[in-house]
Formats: structure tokens, C-alpha cells, sequence
């Protein structure tokens, strides 16, 4: 059996080998090899000539990545297509499917109108056209995994079969890590730590909003403010909202940070924010909710399936937002145990990778019974 996964994915070929940035790592593509035996990726591949620490090499041997200019011979010779949404590679996967009579399931993991409606002026005209198209696109799909439990569903809605599964990598942690993050509360630092993961040179991200607000933060709770951002991409126009702000002390750009440091960095920090302008299911929340960090953000997407009502603020109007973090700040500070306990216990029994692997394989278990690819 041979399933053509399709995504925007940019892959990077080095010395004849393939590699992954970022999302789609080798044990998040092995997870569809665990179902339906031999997976082609269709992605971008760049060619580099170093290997970045951060990079995930495709080690499986099942799994074979293409360029877009193979889709739809691959996909004329699959038995199934799994379209990753939004993607341009995937609604024309999409299309072909559907041309060649290939069942199809559609992966939402994502808002198209709001990627784009938070992309200057030029997002703003194609935010709708990209909005339909999506939407077609999902709904003509048999079978559809969202990675939201409600967001993208009402957004994208699908009449076939669908699942809630978070696309999260996260394992389930121990007790030590709660007890850890619980002591941190109460050695009660003079410093408060604030920290961000994502790309420091897209500007829907949102961090210059949380370095606007450091100053009145510092005010509000009288504490030294150090806010860190980890993440790919050059920090040079948040260094000069920094310098503006006069708060350059304040801010450090950390780089990108080796998965496997990652914990360790979250655990030095005291509280998480999320001050995207869109998302799906932040896999960044998730995975600092795992280690009992108390969080705030956006509204938007799938924050609210993960985050306190009282600890999210609004992103509309922006030359609020900073005045809103502080608000969050201020009340977060007064009830940090209880929120580090109950983000802990929520990351860790509904999304550990464990339990979200189980549901995957499920669904994906009943598409292959159902077009019967055995």
C-alpha cells in the first residue's frame, strides 16, 4: 500500500540525504509509515550544503520524499492521499484525487484567512479567496482530521467522517517536573522570566506586542522583567522595537533550541506567552503546559481549548494588546500554583503522544477498513 502525503513542507537535501526543519521531523512522517506501510511526501526540497543541528533526518525506509513536479504522477499510482490543509500543494492534491477517483483524507491544521488577513495588505485580498478554497477543499474530503476540537471544525466544516487529533509531539512527564515547576513558584524571584517559541521574523508571531509591554509589566509587579525568545529567523526588526522601547536589557533572543533542550529551557521559564495572531493548536502551548507552565495568549484558534479564559486576551485591537499582557500578567501572578497544576494535568492526559497516537491510528485504521487498502 502506497499513501501520497501532501504538504508546503520545505525539506532540505544535503549530500544525497533528505532533511527536515521543523513540523514534519522522521517520527511524526513514521507515525503514517505505522499505518499504511510505504508513505510518499510531496514537499519542497531545497538543496544546502551543512546540516543544521536542529534538522531531523528521514531515516525511515519506507518513507520516500518528492518534489512537486512528481504529484500527480504519484498520486495516479496511490492507493490514498492525505492532504495537509492549508496548503497550495494540498488543495491540488485535493483536486487530483478527486480526478483519479483516490480516497482522500484532509488533515486541517490551520486558519488560511487568518495566515493571510495578518499578512499586510496583500493577505487581506487573498484572505477570502484562500478561505473558500479551503473550505471546499475540507469539505470535499471523505475523512478529515482536525487538530482543534471545535475552531477549525465550525471554520472548515466537514459532512464525512472527522476526528480531534492534535498534531502535538509531546511525552507524558512525571511527577518530578510538577513538583520542579511548583518549588520555582515559591522561591519567589525578584525576576520574572516571560518567554515565546516561534519564528522571530514573522510578524503575525506577535512578540513585539510583549516587548512593548515589558516596561509597564516591570512597573505593575515590581519585578526585573527578562523576556527570552527562542525561535529561526533574524531578530533584528524586534531588536529595534527593543531599542525603542528602551527594554533591550530585557530581551534575549536565544536562537533556535535543539529539541532535546527544549524542556530545559521551558523549565527556566516562568510564564509562557503565546501572542500569535493566528493558529491551530499551538503545539508550543501544549508542550509548555506539559511542563506546568502557566500561560497566556491570543484568543485566537485553538488557545481557548487549552487556555483559561481569564488568561487569554483579545487580538484585534492592537494598540491595546500590550496593556491587556500586563493585565494577564498581573492575574496570572496571584494564582500561579493552581495554574501550573492545571495545565500539567490537562497537556498531560489529553495530549501526550501516546493517547493522540492511539486516536490516529484508530481513524486512520477505519479509513483503510473503509476504502479497503489492505
Amino acid at each position: 500500500m502506497k499513501v501520497v502525503f501532501v504538504h508546503d513542507h520545505k525539506f532540505r537535501r544535503i549530500n544525497g540525504k533528505i532533511y527536515s526543519p521543523g513540523g514534519l521531523p522522521n517520527d511524526v512522517l513514521t507515525r503514517y509509515v505505522n499505518c499504511f506501510e510505504n508513505l510518499v511526501v510531496i514537499g519542497r526540497i531545497i538543496d544546502e550544503e551543512k546540516v543544521n543541528a536542529s534538522y531531523s533526518y528521514i531515516s525511515n525506509p519506507n518513507i520516500t520524499v518528492v518534489t512537486n513536479s512528481e504529484m500527480e504522477e504519484q498520486i495516479k499510482t496511490a492507493s490514498a492521499v492525505i492532504a495537509r490543509l492549508p496548503s497550495i500543494n494540498g488543495y491540488k492534491a485535493v483536486f487530483l484525487a478527486e480526478k483519479y477517483k483516490k480516497p482522500l483524507l484532509a488533515e486541517v491544521v490551520g486558519c488560511t484567512f487568518d495566515a493571510y488577513w495578518n499578512y499586510g495588505i496583500k493577505g487581506k485580498l487573498l484572505a477570502l479567496p484562500a478561505y473558500l478554497l479551503m473550505r471546499y477543499c475540507v469539505r470535499k474530503a471523505p475523512y478529515a482530521v482536525y487538530v482543534t476540537s471545535e475552531f477549525l471544525q465550525k471554520k472548515y466544516p466537514n459532512k464525512g467522517k472527522t476526528a480531534s487529533i492534535s498534531n502535538v509531539t509531546i511525552k507524558a512527564t512525571t511527577q518530578e517536573v510538577i513538583e520542579q515547576r511548583l518549588r520555582k513558584i515559591n522561591s519567589d524571584s525578584d525576576t520574572v522570566v516571560l518567554g515565546t517559541a516561534g519564528a522571530v521574523d514573522v510578524e503575525y508571531k506577535g512578540q513585539e506586542f510583549v516587548i512593548k509591554a515589558i516596561s509597564e509589566i516591570i512597573k505593575k509587579t515590581g519585578k526585573n522583567v527578562r523576556y527570552e525568545l527562542a525561535g529561526s529567523g533574524s531578530p533584528e526588526r524586534l531588536k529595534r522595537i527593543a531599542e525603542e522601547c528602551k527594554v533591550t536589557d530585557n530581551t534575549e533572543f536565544k536562537g533556535i533550541i535543539k529539541h532535546d533542550d527544549m524542556n530545559d529551557w521551558l523549565d527556566s521559564v516562568d510564564i509562557y506567552i503565546q501572542p500569535s495572531l493566528t493558529e491551530g493548536l499551538p503545539r508550543a502551548v501544549v508542550e509548555a503546559m506539559s511542563r506546568g507552565l502557566p500561560c497566556i495568549a491570543t484568543d485566537c484558534g485553538g488557545n481557548s481549548e487549552l487556555i483559561e479564559k481569564q488568561y487569554l486576551y483579545n487580538k484585534n485591537n492592537k494598540s491595546i494588546i500590550p496593556d491587556l499582557i500586563c493585565e494577564r500578567i498581573e492575574l496570572i501572578e496571584k494564582d500561579l500554583v493552581s495554574v501550573a497544576q492545571r495545565n500539567f494535568d490537562l497537556a498531560n492526559s489529553e495530549y501526550s503522544i501516546e493517547i493522540l497516537n492511539k486516536r490516529r491510528e484508530d481513524f486512520f485504521k477505519d479509513f483503510i477498513k473503509e476504502y479497503n487498502l489492505l
